[in-house]
């Protein structure tokens, strides 16, 4: 045998075995094995149903998508590259997220048409996509946008898209500024949120989720929820453990999780599905706790409620919420900042953007609000906002 062809047999050999996506047969006969070529998105890392979330401000955000051959080719290959509704589609039905193409006019593609040459495997022509800031209206809404990129089209010798790989969703979350509130002491002056519901809350799947920035980790049991029956009590630090460690009294079980840092905005989300209950910090699993079978009442909820003398942060909180469905990890990390309060299976909503007062509106019609209590759950009269406040998780 040549040469030629063992350099080839070896490469197919080591293709075989670390199992690349895109070859195409494992059988060795009198002559080379014939190995498919293929292109894809290189931000995929050559993995399917990928989604890249990209942060837009007050600046122009600028993404780069980079069609690429697995292997060169001996002519020229032509791609096509543009936005695909059917990408969108798929990866919603997929992840139970629910993305919208952002509008045409909210973002420009430097080019929808590139050239690979011949003995290369990626183009000298790159591929921009640039969002500018939205305007006011595209900023209200509660819709996530994403881009659909795909590889449309391909012409110039035996080469095939990569199944998955051939393309990518880009979600676009953009800066919020919202009022958020103040709870915890102030001073001399504490307060926490408190409201009982029109009817019982009751459920077997749920999801807890809130924003909220601490000053100061000083006192064990500062209580961020309570109220369920049986307990779901959610508080950072105890007796036994650091006073920054999240913990989750969670029907009669017990979990201790992250150690947060303070005044540092970050998310948390709680699931349970019947069987486990999961907690995220900024959309990333951190624990996960098996306590099956568990159904829970709610008659109302108190928000930094272990009183003053247990809670001397002063605490910002945003986006509280309550559902009675078990939310995936895409949906959470979909919904950060904003969502639908027309969204199935959201059955309590405070965003906490009033900026003024002591009442916490629920969005959800028919739903319970909140109010602005002291220790002794009188109304308080000295509310503590903060007004335009940049709505961005930070790492710890």
């Amino acid at each position: 045998m040549n040469s030629t062809y063992n350099k080839r047999l070896l490469q197919y050999l080591l293709l075989c075995a670390v199992s690349i996506p895109g070859l195409v047969g494992c059988e060795i006969q009198g002559k080379a094995p014939i190995i498919e070529n293929t292109v894809y998105m290189e931000e995929t890392g050559m993995k399917s149903n990928i989604r890249k979330v990209f942060l837009l401000g007050t600046e122009p955000l600028n993404m780069e998508v980079t069609p690429r051959l697995s292997s060169p080719m001996g002519q020229d290959v032509k791609l096509s590259i543009g936005i695909d509704d059917e990408t969108i589609k798929a990866f919603n039905e997929k992840n139970g997220t629910t993305y919208v193409a952002l509008p045409k006019e909210a973002y420009t593609l430097s080019t929808d048409e590139v050239v690979i040459p011949a003995g290369k495997t990626s183009s000298p022509t790159k591929v921009f996509i640039t969002v500018p800031p939205l305007s006011e209206e595209l900023m209200s809404t509660t819709k996530p946008y994403a881009l659909p990129l795909s590889i449309k089209s391909v012409s110039g010798g035996e080469v095939k898209p990569m199944t998955g790989s051939d393309r990518i969703l880009y979600a676009i979350d953009f800066i919020r500024y919202p009022n958020v509130v103040g709870l915890g002491s102030f001073g001399w002056n504490y307060r926490k949120a408190k409201g009982t519901f029109p009817k019982p809350l009751t459920f077997s799947n749920f999801t807890i989720e809130f924003r909220l920035k601490m000053s100061n980790f000083n006192r064990n049991n500062q209580a961020l929820f309570g109220g369920a029956d049986p307990e779901i009590y959610i508080r950072y630090g105890d007796a036994p453990i650091p006073f920054n460690q999240l913990q989750v009294k969670f029907a009669g079980a017990e979990i201790n999780s992250f150690k947060a840092a303070p005044d540092k905005w970050h998310h948390i989300a709680f699931t349970y599905d019947g069987a486990d209950l999961k907690i995220y910090l900024n959309g990333e699993l951190q624990n996960t706790l098996s306590n099956p079978g568990k159904s829970f009442t709610m008659n109302g909820i108190d928000i930094a409620g272990s009183g003053s003398q247990y809670f001397p942060a002063e605490a910002q909180f945003s986006e509280y919420r309550i559902w009675n469905v078990c939310r995936t990890v895409s949906e959470i990390k979909e919904n950060f900042y904003a969502v639908d309060p027309k969204s199935p299976g959201l059955i309590s909503y405070w965003k906490m953007d009033e900026g003024e007062g002591i009442v916490l509106h629920n969005s959800i019609e028919g739903a319970g609000d909140l109010q602005m209590v002291d220790g002794y759950n009188d109304p308080i009269s000295d509310p503590k906002w903060f007004h335009k406040v940049k709505a961005q998780n930070e790492s710890f």
